[in-house]
């Protein structure tokens, strides 16, 4: 028999046992995945209870909370001064395009991470050098974000 022939049911096998292979990573991934977020997610709250315990601690101290209100009362002067700067049309006018530049800055935001995405996927390279000469790093991050009960894959 030619080596490079191979028997049907061997390679039957072969490719049974490969897809058992990738099932289980996947499954072994996705329970690594799982225990992770769970791990954050309790952290998290471990984090916000020992915030609201100082919080507590501040809010039990006499002398703290005399200078926080003394605190809100500059606050609300000074939110009342800047409520008449900012109805000035000068002001509207400039705040106007600060959020058009902004809008426009998260569209080639937007553009430029595709373009990384394509540049690393065609390159391997995960650095790149602007026309200023300075040296990049392409870092890619992802990140859970909760969806909607109406979304189920």
């Amino acid at each position: 028999m030619d080596d490079s022939t191979q028997d049907p049911q061997t390679t039957d096998q072969t490719s049974t046992n490969e897809e058992m292979d990738a099932a289980s990573v996947m499954l072994e991934l996705e329970q690594r995945i799982k225990t992770f977020h769970s791990s954050v997610t309790m952290k998290r709250q471990e984090a916000r209870d020992l915030k609201a315990s100082l919080q507590d601690a501040l809010n039990n101290d006499k002398s703290y909370m005399d200078y926080e209100d003394k605190i809100k009362d500059v606050k609300m002067q000074q939110q009342k001064v800047k409520d008449q700067i900012f109805s000035l049309s000068s002001i509207i006018q400039t705040k106007e395009e600060i959020k058009e530049l902004t809008e426009e800055v998260k569209d080639l935001q937007t553009h430029l991470s595709k373009a990384l995405i394509q540049y690393y996927e065609i390159t391997k390279q995960s650095v790149i050098t602007m026309t200023d000469g300075q040296t990049y790093e392409i870092k890619q991050s992802f990140s859970l974000i909760k969806q909607s009960s109406k979304y189920k894959p």
